[in-house]
C-alpha cells in the first residue's frame, strides 16, 4: 500500500514537471514572437521616417502628396480628421499628421476592399 502511494506521488510530480516545462517553453516562444513583432514594427517605423526625411523633406512637396493621397478619396472622415489635426497641431508637424493619416488611408483602403468582397 505504501509502495502504491509513492508511485502515484512520483507520477503526479513527473506530470507536473512536464506541464511546467511545456508551458515554460510556450511562454518563451510567445515572448520571442512578441519581441519579433515589436522589432518588425520598429523597423517599419524607421524605414518610414528614413523615407520621409530623405525623399519628402520639403514641405510643399510633401503637402502636395498628402493632398493627392487623402483628398482624392471620397472619405469625409479623413478630410474631417485632417482638418481637425490642422486646427490642433497647426502647420508645423506635418510628418506626425502624415504618419497618422497613412494609417487612416490604409484602413480605409482595406475597408473598401473588404466591402467590395462582401458586395
Amino acid at each position: 500500500m505504501m509502495m502504491m502511494t509513492t508511485i502515484i506521488i512520483i507520477i503526479i510530480v513527473i506530470i507536473i514537471i512536464i506541464i511546467i516545462i511545456y508551458y515554460y517553453y510556450l511562454l518563451l516562444l510567445f515572448i520571442i514572437i512578441i519581441i519579433y513583432y515589436y522589432l518588425l514594427l520598429l523597423f517599419i517605423i524607421i524605414i518610414y521616417y528614413y523615407y520621409y526625411y530623405y525623399y519628402y523633406y520639403y514641405y510643399y512637396r510633401h503637402h502636395l502628396i498628402i493632398h493627392l493621397l487623402f483628398f482624392s478619396l471620397n472619405s469625409i472622415e479623413i478630410k474631417f480628421v485632417y482638418a481637425l489635426l490642422n486646427s490642433i497641431c497647426g502647420t508645423t508637424s506635418h510628418h506626425q499628421k502624415s504618419f497618422f493619416l497613412s494609417f487612416l488611408f490604409f484602413q480605409s483602403v482595406i475597408q473598401q476592399k473588404f466591402y467590395h468582397l462582401l458586395a
